[in-house]
């Protein structure tokens, strides 16, 4: 849903893109009787409060009533920054999710957006990668979490010695599908 309305509500008004602060920020999506913004469902529910500046760091004190029963159980999924799409070239493309495709299409999303958007130096052992990794480390398990991942998903062939993040193209770009394959 996020990507969603998203994808709607760029289309409709692209100049929102603008000023992004007040396009995350501003309340526009009516979920269990509340009207919510897009900083609101990725910080809040998603990122189970999670200070949005903080690195994945930092927990909110105050908390909305809404938010503690709509916000997820359990540990942050961190694979959903490979899944949200905010409208930006850099974003990950927006695919289908559904409870009975989950898990399968969050590892293929992030392996796909992962080899899209890192390179590897084997001389240097040094990965050049996407700064979403720097922006919510802190839901990567830190900078060791995140060369974990890289391993894990056979992004990079070995452990790397540094890690060099790129800088995001926050070009405006709708349309940006993709179908998870079966």
């Amino acid at each position: 849903m996020y990507n969603a309305f998203i994808q709607i509500s760029l289309t409709k008004n692209p100049k929102e893109y603008e000023n992004r602060s007040r396009f995350f920020k501003k309340p526009r999506i009516q979920i269990a009787n509340q009207l919510l913004s897009f900083d609101n469902i990725e910080h809040g529910i998603l990122r189970k409060s999670t200070v949005k500046l903080s690195l994945g760091y930092l927990k909110k004190i105050f908390r909305p009533k809404w938010e503690l029963e709509l916000r997820i159980q359990g540990e942050i999924d961190w694979r959903i920054h490979f899944a949200l799409n905010c409208g930006a070239k850099n974003c990950p493309p927006v695919q289908i999710y559904s409870p009975k495709n989950l898990n399968t299409a969050l590892n293929f999303a992030t392996k796909e957006f992962l080899e899209t958007q890192t390179t590897y130096n084997l001389k240097n052992k040094t990965v050049k990668t996407t700064t979403l990794f720097s922006w919510f480390r802190g839901d990567f398990k830190g900078i060791k979490g995140v060369k974990k991942i890289l391993i894990d998903y056979k992004i990079v062939p070995e452990m790397p010695n540094r890690l060099v993040f790129t800088n995001y193209d926050w070009t405006l770009s709708l349309a940006n599908y993709r179908i998870i394959p079966k």
